[in-house]
């Protein structure tokens, strides 16, 4: 379901008319950012099992982790990644162990990841490590011990900690993205790694869910349902399974956004006439109201430091993007080039702001600073909305329709590395991109 204006008031519309219907002092530290940064070439071949092993592990798993590191260090763009391993014979190399590090060099491999699996019961141990290849020495080495299904989560969380030891933040691949998923006539919330692997559904419904967003600390789910014919807010509790119904006046309850310090939603209440952006604090149920004009406000976004909140209004007589502080003392309109412009995303670093502006009549996505200045655009292909923000603000998650499907996509924030992670037939859309 677009988050965006008028997508969110026709849906409403509808749905109310019918409702039935660590650093350490040798490490290299990379400003993603900076233009022309060269990329590192790190080798990943396949995990091998450990000769000490008494149990035969499952196949594939040397390569499959190997290739969820390959996937997540190629989406970083930070690396350009090799999975060379030398034939068998080959400068006397043991098929049976890792090559030697100088036999990378010919290739220009800075560094090389070498892991290792064994069977222990119904465990799985891992050891993974990052070496450099010009000195020889150790990078960073990590033991991890699970089950076979947890063979993918051991891959992204050492994924991370390389790019940590490159950047010094970590990455996202054990990140995840809530979105709306069409189920016949329903819209259910969804829950997925950032690769669109290991999806699973979170609400049951049988209605429409839609504008998933997470709590800070990743713990919560707000949505509006309107499972009881009408759109309500409700807040999903992944750790205790409570599901509780936090805004449910007459009329629309729609687009919550928690507010940075987790205290807080902003969302759009029409409890008084036409649609208005409020403040609900969480605790009590208590509303604060931001906006006061005879027109249509929604979807707000905060800023990362909770002072402000980007926001939809037509009160120009078109859809732009407004910033209004959360005194609702100061309001500034934000863009005035393109129409129609919806779905604003506010960065981690806060120097970006995300949005969908019509060109030609399709969707496609922006970045603009807060001042106003530097709109760039990232899609050029129509039909993209609902941008969000990684939580490290180096990449956008948004949907985009190719044929008659939604499908949800990744992209680097400059609007390169653009990547689909979902398939199968049927609407994917609106992802939130978890703390």
């Amino acid at each position: 379901m677009i988050r965006s204006l008028l997508a969110v008031i026709a849906t409403a519309m509808v749905v109310l008319l019918c409702p039935n219907a660590l650093l350490a002092q040798s490490d290299i530290v990379i400003d993603i950012y900076e233009s022309g940064t060269a990329k590192i070439k790190i080798g990943v071949p396949p995990f091998m099992k450990d000769p000490a092993s008494q149990y035969i592990a499952e196949p594939g798993i040397g390569e499959e982790i190997a290739q969820v590191i390959r996937d997540d260090l190629d989406f970083s763009g930070l690396f350009r990644v090799h999975e060379w391993v030398p034939p068998a014979g080959e400068s006397g190399h043991d098929p049976t162990a890792f090559p030697p590090l100088k036999d990378w060099i010919p290739l220009g491999v800075q560094s090389v990841v070498q892991g290792s699996y064994r069977r222990a019961g119904d465990k799985l141990s891992f050891e993974c490590t990052l070496l450099d290849v010009e000195s020889e020495s150790r990078i960073v080495g990590r033991s991890y011990r699970g089950s076979p299904r947890d063979v993918r989560m051991v891959a992204h969380t050492f994924a991370d900690e390389i790019v940590y030891r490159y950047t010094g933040r970590r990455g996202v691949a054990r990140t995840a993205l809530a979105y709306v998923k069409a189920k016949g006539d329903a819209r259910e919330i969804h829950i997925m790694d950032y690769d669109g692997r290991n999806s699973y559904q979170l609400t049951y419904d049988g209605s429409i869910a839609i504008s998933p967003a997470w709590s800070p600390d990743g713990s919560k789910i707000a949505f509006t349902s309107y499972k009881e014919h009408n759109p309500d807010i409700y807040i999903v509790s992944l750790l205790e399974k409570s599901y509780t119904r936090v805004s449910g006046y007459i009329g629309l309850n729609t687009t919550p956004a928690f507010s940075p310090d987790g205290t807080t939603l902003a969302l759009t209440l029409s409890k008084d006439g036409n649609p208005e952006l409020y403040l609900l604090r969480i605790k009590d149920g208590s509303l604060t109201r931001l906006t006061r004009n005879s027109r249509i406000d929604t979807s707000p976004a905060w800023s990362p430091n909770g002072r402000e909140l980007a926001f939809v209004s037509d009160r120009s007589g078109q859809p732009q993007i407004y910033i209004i502080d959360r005194e609702a003392i100061d309001l500034r309109r934000l863009t005035y080039s393109g129409y129609n412009n919806t779905s604003p995303a506010w960065s981690p670093e806060g120097d970006k702001i995300a949005y969908v502006s019509m060109v030609a009549g399709r969707g496609e996505i922006f970045t603009i600073s807060p001042t106003g200045a530097n709109a760039v655009r990232l899609t050029f292909n129509g039909g993209n909305e609902d941008p969000s923000w990684s939580p490290d603000g180096r990449y956008l998650a948004y949907t985009s329709r190719v044929g008659h499907d939604k499908d949800i996509y990744l992209m680097r924030a400059d609007g390169s590395g653009k990547k689909r992670i979902t398939f199968g037939g049927g609407d994917s859309m609106s992802p939130a991109w978890s703390p």
